[in-house]
């Protein structure tokens, strides 16, 4: 494919881009309006546990969708489910309204991401696809952080509702440059024939495992006591669904949702997990950074939302910068990246336990830059060394998988943050706790006794993946010794005529 058209069809994705990440934090300094003009505090947290909820949910799904009705209808749907469930959220009369719409988005949410990347992968040379997800990185990094400062914005000075109409203008754009711009041949078959493909019982096993898993951290240590009856079943459901999920893949499943040699594959199992503990970090980060400001420097809700452009427009540069090097320099610097970057990370998780109302600005904003430097290190090279380290039928599947975990990951370090988070303003400012548990009870955790625990996972990280750069002698020669010998076939099969514009 030609650069221009290459360059139509990366705008167009782009876009969706950009509202997946938008959408995911425009609504953080909107909630404690949203909850006010609603008068529902009790369920203000589930703006955000039904986006989440639903996103984790089906997002695994979708990479085996994709062989089966193809990339452009899977997309397609995914991007209407968003726009439905914006224009929902926009024009709700009520709490549940909004709650129920929230959870529509999900449906498209964070997959529109991971599919973005997949179709780029499918339609590009290796060298030219990898630049090109560097810059969706990019994308994804301002995008994550205009959000809270339009949301401020929209807060502040018009109304909490235009955080979702702003995805339909841009939305209706992507969807026509996708749809009159993007073709490819269609898979064979009927529909009632491709929906007997579908393997209806992993999927239901699969959707209840996680929906139980995840509404036991939500409601654990907030609406419930974590050793009570109710979350106590519903992780032991979990287990239990879980465990039968992989028996019927392994055993019965003709065309399973996550085939096993997908799982068999280190690599690719290294870079879910970075991906799990990428997604704790960077929503962190961006869901409470503003509230601290609001709560504890008593800024407003535009003013807290420009607090995060400094780290996001280094995470930005450098998201960019780094895939274009790992373009250039092959699959051997995947993990020299990846560890640079954990080191960064880590570096600026533990200088921010000295953020505290004495704290000068300058030295917030260095530390905010540390934080966006490592963040944009990492953030795309775990979907690129998943891929790497994939065969090209199970591309989409490892992506899915990637961007999965990355939900899994933001979902439960906020749940698990924000509990900690209430108990801290209990302590420390009692006079603000009502108005703050309203705004990140399940959203926002608080880096001062938040950050210890990222700091913790990322340095096991860390020593985790230094002990398999050890033992294997850098866990990306195996990966460069499979792209010289299999690369070559893959792509001239991948990159021909399959996918074109007219």
């Amino acid at each position: 494919m030609s650069w221009k058209r290459s360059l139509i069809l990366f705008a167009g994705l782009a876009l969706t881009v950009f509202l997946c990440s938008l959408d995911q934090t425009i609504v953080a300094t909107a909630i404690p309006r949203i909850a006010s003009d609603f008068n529902s505090l009790a369920d203000v947290s589930w703006i955000g546990s039904a986006y989440l909820l639903t996103t984790a949910a089906v997002t695994p799904l979708y990479g085996k969708l994709t062989a089966i009705f193809g990339l452009k209808p899977v997309f397609l749907f995914a991007l209407v489910m968003f726009l439905a469930g914006s224009l929902g959220c926009a024009l709700s009369t009520s709490m549940v309204m909004l709650i129920v719409f929230r959870a529509v988005s999900g449906i498209g949410g964070e997959s529109m991401y991971a599919l973005s990347l997949v179709i780029i992968t499918a339609v590009s040379t290796p060298e030219r696809s990898a630049m090109l997800q560097g810059w969706f990185g990019a994308v994804f990094a301002v995008s994550a952080a205009v959000g809270p400062l339009l949301g401020g914005v929209f807060t502040d000075h018009a109304t909490w509702r235009w955080a979702f109409y702003i995805n339909l203008p841009i939305g209706i754009i992507s969807l026509a440059i996708i749809v009159f711009g993007f073709h490819h041949p269609p898979i064979g078959g009927s529909i009632r024939m491709k929906l007997k493909r579908i393997d209806y019982p992993g999927a239901v096993l699969l959707l209840a495992s996680i929906i139980c898993a995840l509404l036991a951290v939500g409601w654990g240590g907030n609406a419930y006591a974590w050793d009570s009856p109710l979350i106590i079943s519903l992780l032991c459901v979990a287990v239990v669904v879980c465990g039968a999920f992989v028996w019927v893949e392994g055993r019965y499943a003709k065309e399973p949702f996550i085939p096993a040699r997908v799982l068999k594959s280190r690599n690719a199992m290294l870079s879910m997990l970075t991906s799990f503990l990428s997604g704790w970090v960077i929503f962190t980060m961006v869901y409470y950074l503003p509230l601290f400001y609001q709560l504890v420097r008593n800024k407003t809700a535009t003013q807290a939302g420009l607090m995060l452009i400094p780290l996001m427009i280094l995470c930005c540069i450098l998201t960019g910068v780094s895939t274009l090097l790992i373009g250039r320099l092959g699959a051997w610097s995947y993990p020299v990246f990846l560890a640079s970057g954990f080191a960064i990370i880590v570096l600026s998780l533990g200088l921010t336990l000295t953020f505290w109302e004495e704290t000068r600005m300058a030295s917030e904003i260095v530390i905010l830059l540390l934080g966006g430097a490592g963040l944009g290190i990492v953030w795309q090279a775990v979907f690129l060394t998943a891929q790497a380290s994939s065969d090209s039928k199970d591309m989409a599947v490892a992506t899915m998988l990637c961007s999965f975990f990355q939900m899994m990951g933001a979902t439960i370090g906020l749940a698990v943050s924000g509990s900690v988070f209430n108990n801290a303003m209990a302590r420390y400012m009692p006079e603000r706790e009502v108005w703050a548990a309203s705004a990140v009870s399940s959203t926002s955790p608080c880096p001062r006794v938040a950050c210890p625990l990222s700091l913790s996972l990322f340095t096991l990280c860390l020593v985790l993946r230094a002990a398999r750069m050890s033992r294997d002698r850098w866990m990306a020669c195996t990966i460069c010794h499979r792209t010289s010998r299999s690369r070559p076939s893959t792509a001239s099969s991948r990159h021909s005529t399959s996918y074109s514009f007219p």
